[in-house]
């Protein structure tokens, strides 16, 4: 049999030179530990096998063992330079708390069967290894042995290598059987009581479970032979019957060695500091999604665990939940702040995850009422949620299963994951960082019919096709550029998902993409211009609507105040003018000072407009010649509508005849109007900036889910997102 030196060195190359034998004195120098057998059991005595120098004398052979190899002839795999692979090997002891001493790793021991017979053994304190292998496939084994070359844990991994590969493995050392003991220690924050008691479970699926019952504010318990493994445990603190917190977490005991657990009770809210001895013991941490939830009292909060983790259970305040499955809904209904976790029902592994469940007082404008509030912070930096820095647009997809965010200040794009339309939780983001053209990404929309999103990104003056995968993967395909596109304001797309069209304020025109099969642009054109015949006064085009069916487009401009409509070409996508309605002919009802932004009801009757400097809603009718007219309006500070006073956004509830405005200014909203009635706005209510999640501050761009069951708000300043829930039976499906 051919065998690797005992320290891990890699395999000699075939071809090389031949070279001289070393001189006897270095190679006895390089050899001080001959080769010796694996050693078989769990004896401290290694199975008689020799002492290995110590950790600077190992350091010295590896490097001396490079150097012997480049020498060595007596292995006779042909296997060229190219052809050798490499292989890091990670070991990591799964585990939540060890102590005392007796259990720290003290060193490794490594095994390996390769292809031809191939072997090496040795042993190492390195957690990491380095290692150019033969290609074929190896059985790796490794132990980690405490100071009395007693094994702690094992484990072994299987690699297929291919010539000149580079891979990474881990292998996941798991501890001996046998029985260990735990130290359970509780305290409690403030004077939660004398008659407060510790109520609770240990649990394994390998044993009979453990009952914790115990009466204090603090106080110790210990257990003595408890089979080793991975434990469930569930601790309460608990006064007359009612829960002041509780968690639950997993532990792992070890055969012969003393596990310590300490909790701490902050009602409500509770921890558990662990102690991690060695190098290579550590936490096994699954992660949770989304790891905060902030919701409405009576909302549902949804919590998800990734199903590659096993089976596992959940538990609410260290109660057990009624969910086996990798998804855990949760109702809301108790204000305050709740720890939800997840532990892994493997006997071998150690493994749980924790969220928060906050819980905030219900709010409301009209017949919206808040659902839920996402944060960007509560994330994390590594969280795919970077569409919601300065987020400045919103999208969801036409099957309600995803919410699309486009954030400008982090010129990134991120798909939401909805569960029944609510409970959103980021997948994926793509951004400037890889993909140049999506700075300063500003706008979006869906291509009917495809599973392409397009982003306009006004820094880079891009137009970003993203493909969006089955699993809500976002894949940016090849950017169309144009000058026009730094100052767009605004994106729609042709229902038959053949042209888009972008407002563009600096260039004082419309600019006409043309969009192939799978919604990718081809061609840029300018649909319509200042100076073109009727356009003589077109200036600073600002705002964008496409009708329902596609065939009317409405530009509101804030150079000379007012409202263009153009009829579309269904072929060409060219554009002809229709109407143009001045603030001159609107004056008598409102200002349309600066209209910044619009939108057709679905049958395209009437058409919404908001005024920034008018600071008003306006609406306009269709007469019998078919031309729109001023028929009502609302001014926010004119009771009763109010929440506007810097309008930035509206839309339309696609599930009844409702419309919401976004104000922008620092006492601004959310404000609701129906819409049913023929030239009327009937004030429903608003909502403006207040203390806790519930409460809007200068919100910004507005979506409403495919039915009209929940609509979405951005909240760019404290890169948030808003839910509101509107249920089907608060509203009809007249639409004006």
């Amino acid at each position: 049999m051919n065998r690797y030196p005992s320290n891990l060195a890699p395999l000699p190359l075939a071809g090389s030179p031949p070279r001289p034998p070393l001189p006897p004195s270095f190679l006895s120098l390089l050899l001080a530990s001959p080769p010796r057998k694996r050693p078989t059991g769990h004896g401290s005595n290694g199975g008689g096998r020799q002492r290995r120098p110590g950790i600077l004398g190992a350091a010295i052979l590896l490097m001396l063992a490079f150097i012997m190899l480049a020498w060595d002839s007596c292995t006779k795999i042909p296997v060229s330079t190219d052809e050798i692979a490499h292989l890091t090997m990670s070991l990591g002891a799964s585990s939540r708390a060890f102590a005392p001493l007796a259990a720290e790793m003290a060193k490794y021991r490594i095994a390996a069967l390769g292809p031809d017979g191939l072997s090496m053994d040795s042993e190492s304190t390195a957690t990491v290894l380095s290692l150019d292998l033969v290609p074929g496939e190896w059985t790796i084994t490794a132990e980690g042995l405490a100071r009395d070359d007693r094994r702690l844990v094992s484990g072994s991994v299987v690699v297929r290598l291919a010539p000149g590969e580079r891979q990474s493995a881990t292998i996941v050392l798991l501890p001996e059987g046998g029985a260990g003991s735990l130290v359970l220690t509780w305290s409690s924050k403030g004077d939660p009581g004398s008659t407060v008691q510790l109520e609770g479970s240990l649990s394994s699926t390998n044993s009979s479970p453990i009952a914790l019952a115990a009466s204090g504010a603090s106080g110790s318990l210990e257990f003595a032979d408890v089979p080793s493994g991975s434990w469930k445990l569930e601790a309460r603190l608990v006064r007359d019957g009612v829960k002041l917190a509780g968690l639950a977490d997993s532990i792992l005991i070890v055969s012969a060695c003393e596990t310590s657990a300490i909790l701490v009770f902050e009602p409500p809210l509770a921890r558990l500091a662990l102690t991690f001895v060695g190098p290579s013991f550590k936490a096994e941490t699954a992660e949770l999604e989304p790891p905060v939830r902030r919701v409405a009292l009576g909302a549902e909060a949804i919590f998800e665990c990734s199903a590659s983790l096993g089976s596992g259970a959940w538990f609410r305040d260290g109660s057990p939940a009624a969910s086996s499955s990798s998804r855990f809904q949760a109702s809301a209904t108790v204000e305050g702040t709740q720890r939800i976790d997840w532990v892994s029902d493997s006997p071998f592994v150690a493994r749980s995850g924790r969220s928060q469940l906050i819980v905030g007082a219900s709010t409301a404008f009209g017949p919206y009422s808040w659902d839920e509030t996402i944060v960007r912070a509560d994330l994390g930096t590594a969280a795919p949620a970077r569409g919601l820095d300065g987020c400045r647009d919103l999208a969801y997809a036409d099957n309600g299963q995803w919410l699309f965010a486009v954030g400008k200040d982090g010129s990134s794009v991120t798909a939401f994951a909805l569960a029944e339309g609510r409970a959103p939780t980021a997948r994926s983001s793509c951004g400037k960082t890889e993909f140049p053209a999506l700075d300063g990404a500003s706008r979006c929309a869906l291509v009917p019919g495809t599973d392409t999103i397009l982003v306009l990104a006004e820094t880079a003056g891009s137009l970003v096709p993203i493909a969006v995968g089955a699993s809500g993967e976002l894949a940016p395909q090849a950017s169309l550029s144009a000058t026009e596109f730094t100052s767009g304001r605004g994106l729609v797309v042709s229902p038959d998902a053949r042209h888009a069209w972008i407002p563009s304020e600096n260039s004082d025109a419309i600019v006409m993409i043309d969009l192939d099969a799978n919604g990718l642009p081809l061609a840029v054109h300018n649909a319509a211009k200042s100076g073109d015949p009727g356009l003589e006064s077109f200036d600073r085009p600002l705002c964008i609507a496409i009708s329902e069916e596609g065939s009317t487009l409405a530009i509101g401009t804030a150079g000379d105040d007012a409202i263009y409509l153009f009829a579309i070409d269904a072929q060409s996508g060219s554009l002809s003018l229709l109407q143009r309605i001045s603030k001159e002919s609107v004056a008598s009802i409102a200002s349309l000072s600066d209209p910044v932004d619009l939108a057709f009801s679905p049958r395209g009757s009437s058409l919404f407009v908001l005024s920034y400097y008018g600071k008003s809603l306006i609406r306009f009718d269709r007469n019998g010649a078919g031309i729109l007219q001023p028929v009502a309006a609302a001014k926010s500070g004119v009771a009763p509508a109010r929440g506007f006073d810097y309008p930035k956004r509206l839309a339309l509830d696609p599930g009844s005849a409702r419309l919401v405005i976004a104000g922008g200014g620092t006492t601004d909203g959310l404000s609701a109007f129906d819409i049913s009635s023929p030239a009327s706005l009937a004030t429903l209510g608003s909502i403006l900036p207040g203390t806790g999640d519930g409460f809007p501050l200068r919100p910004c761009a507005l979506a409403f889910a495919p039915g009209g069951e929940y609509l979405a708000v951005s909240l760019p300043d404290e890169d948030r997102l808003m839910l509101f829930s509107s249920p089907a039976a608060q509203g009809g499906t007249v639409s004006p």
